[in-house]
């Protein structure tokens, strides 16, 4: 693919190879291998936004991995898990429309935003703010993700019942005479060694 090559002062031909990259991100140093586009003709890296920007994001997602926050997938994930698009999710956060749009798109999160998105990843945490917050909602939406909400808390109660039910039936299976056996045993083994 020919690219405009300053240093050549012409188009040439370019093609993109990976080397390691040092970015200062808030105030944290961090280097990471990264895609760049080089000339040819050169070897002199050449400008080129896409892989500039994906570049920028990976720093960001290092970042936020390095600091204990939610990664860019992390947070689309956990939208996604309740069937929102970026702006109702947002609002249902109580957060700004394009606020998730930014994280998503590779902004770093404040710790704050940060474990509101944790929270709201949970089935219990997500059905109290949904409790608070629904009415935000147009009702077409509400309806979806009270469909999503309400399948994990079934599926969750139906686990846990399914959990109770097996560990009493265990209970109730275990052949508990040898322990009684033992106890006996140990009782007569002590009556013989002191007279009892």
């Amino acid at each position: 693919m020919k690219h405009y090559c300053p240093s050549c002062e012409k188009e040439s031909a370019t093609k993109i190879v990976e080397q390691y990259e040092t970015l200062t991100v808030k105030g944290q140093e961090i280097t990471l291998k990264v895609k760049v586009r080089i000339c040819e003709e050169c070897g002199e890296e050449i400008i080129d936004r896409e892989l500039d920007n994906a570049s920028l994001k990976e720093f960001y997602d290092e970042y936020k991995k390095l600091n204990n926050l939610l990664t860019t997938a992390e947070i689309k994930d956990v939208r996604n898990q309740w069937g929102l698009s970026q702006s109702q999710f947002a609002i249902l956060l109580g957060m700004g429309e394009k606020t998730i749009t930014r994280y998503e798109n590779g902004n770093i999160q404040d710790e704050t935003h940060d474990n509101l998105i944790r929270l709201a990843k949970e089935t219990e945490s997500f059905r109290t703010i949904w409790d608070i917050r629904k009415d935000k909602l147009d009702e077409k939406s509400q309806k979806k993700v009270l469909e999503i909400l309400e399948e994990k808390e079934n599926r969750k109660n139906y686990t846990l019942l399914s959990t109770q039910q097996a560990h009493s039936y265990q209970y109730k299976n275990i052949d508990i005479m040898p322990l009684f056996s033992f106890q006996t045993r140990r009782q007569r083994n002590a009556e013989q060694k002191y007279g009892a």
